[in-house]
């Protein structure tokens, strides 16, 4: 009987620290240029950029990095980053999820600005789950230097940082996993739900629309050439 070959695994695609390479991120996106860590673009929660624009910024040199916007932006659901913010925070998830680090933590995009113990991890939320979510920039569940970013935040993904030689990603969190994030450890939706026991912080979902608004501009006739949503009232 003949054995079925392995699935390939899809090839590495890393960053060095401080590199600029927009060709790795995915044309739908939800992106904002950044200076140093910070969003400078007027209502930049709002208004995400194309990779197009982006690079306008950088060569224009207003722009020094390119920060990712979480949130729901499609219809399939949304994006979090689960951002560690310093070595306090790794033994208490360790022990919150019952192992390492990095059996806990599904393989997924990592990026670090190289201090230590610091290093953000992108993950999916199918549409149906986005329910379990409180609807809220920043989400704590009472772990020290530990927040999960959803509405109206951003993460570097890469570029500069002031303080040191710039973002990159880590050995085993390139830009391979950046396509299709896995999804959100279920240990973290307990986690947020022990956290959020009500209803109070969550938005019902209205049936697949976009609870947050995206109009990007691409090139004509692509696919990606614009996506429109409104935002739900609270």
């Amino acid at each position: 009987m003949p054995i079925a070959a392995p699935e390939p695994t899809p090839p590495r695609r890393h960053l060095a620290p401080g590199q600029l390479d927009l060709s790795l991120v995915p044309p739908d996106w939800a992106l904002t240029p950044l200076s140093g860590k910070k969003a400078y673009v007027p209502g930049w929660t709002k208004n995400p950029y194309s990779i197009q624009q982006i690079q306008d910024e950088l060569d224009q040199g207003r722009a020094t990095g390119v920060g990712l916007m979480t949130g729901q932006w499609s219809n399939e659901g949304g994006l979090i980053w689960a951002d560690i913010d310093g070595p306090d925070a790794i033994p208490a998830l360790e022990e919150l999820a019952g192992g390492p680090l990095d059996v806990i933590f599904p393989p997924t995009l990592t990026i670090s600005s190289g201090k230590p113990g610091r290093q953000r991890m992108l993950y999916s939320v199918p549409a149906s789950k986005l329910s379990l979510l409180p609807d809220r920039a920043t989400i704590k569940i009472g772990i020290p230097s530990f927040e999960i970013l959803f509405r109206s935040r951003q993460g570097a993904i890469m570029g500069a940082h002031p303080e040191t030689d710039g973002y990159f990603t880590t050995p085993h969190g390139g830009f391979e996993y950046a396509k299709n994030p896995p999804e959100m450890p279920e240990w973290l939706y307990q986690a947020i739900a022990n956290a959020f026991p009500t209803h109070k912080y969550q938005r019902k979902p209205s049936s697949g629309v976009l609870t947050q608004q995206i109009n990007l501009h691409y090139e004509e006739g692509s696919k990606f050439q614009q996506v429109e949503a409104i935002v739900t009232g609270k």
